[in-house]
């Protein structure tokens, strides 16, 4: 018998300290300790039973869960997206959503970076062949990758973390454009097909929607440079992955 008044549900394992402020408050369910997620079927068995859900914002929230779910009161995503919940659906039944916005647009920034200087200046390539053992010696024009400094990084979507990213490009001295969904009168905004044709880097930072889906299609592939790199910090379906 649960001797506690809600459980709560957390989809994957946390470290004791994240979970303190709900000691003694409710019963806590949480996934494996091995970075695995529970599987929806065992999430549905205890679905009756859940008053409140967190989640990486891999777990689908649609109606087959919502009924199944009567003392529902709140799902959390510890994330920023909000694409795998029916919003519209848990409105009409009183069920609070709540993601986590802000709080990830410095770490996500700076991991943008860090792929762009892995990708241009070929640093995981180069791991993978030192530790191959196949470095002899030092080979002129083998790992030259790209210099930053006055290249242009094209950023589609320029909230929170695309202006983060922003920061972070000029201080490499790149030249930065952006686009976001209304149009805007500073001179770096462009339209995204020209953004495409401009940058030498695109990075993406939009959430996932009817919209965006497949955003960076076929025919939107083909415009950027020949050469150029893509960093998706998106959702995967932003680009449409077969085209690219």
């Amino acid at each position: 018998m649960n001797s506690h008044q809600y459980t709560v549900l957390i989809t994957n394992g946390w470290p004791p300290e994240a979970i303190k402020p709900l000691s003694g408050l409710a019963e806590i369910i949480q996934g494996p300790d091995d970075g695995d997620l529970m599987p929806r079927s065992k999430v549905l068995e205890l679905a009756p039973e859940i008053d409140a859900v967190i989640n990486q914002a891999e777990l689908r929230v649609d109606r087959e869960l919502l009924d199944a779910a009567p003392k529902l009161k709140i799902v959390c995503n510890a994330a920023l997206g909000t694409d795998n919940l029916n919003l519209d659906l848990m409105a009409e039944r009183g069920i609070w959503a709540a993601n986590a916005p802000g709080v990830l647009s410095a770490p996500t920034a700076d991991c943008t970076l860090g792929l762009i200087l892995a990708l241009v200046r070929r640093i995981a390539e180069a791991d993978r062949y030192v530790r191959a053992s196949r470095w002899k010696r030092f080979q002129p024009g083998l790992w030259d990758g790209m210099l930053l400094e006055g290249k242009t990084l094209g950023i589609v979507g320029y909230g929170k973390i695309g202006q983060a990213v922003a920061l972070r490009a000029r201080a490499f001295g790149m030249k930065v454009v952006f686009t976001r969904q209304s149009a805007d009168t500073d001179p770096d905004y462009r339209e995204l097909d020209t953004l495409l044709e401009e940058s030498d880097i695109v990075t993406l930072h939009t959430p996932l929607t009817n919209d965006t889906y497949h955003l960076l299609s076929a025919a939107r592939l083909a415009q950027m440079k020949r050469g150029a790199f893509l960093v998706n910090m998106s959702r995967g379906k932003v680009v449409d992955e077969e085209a690219l």
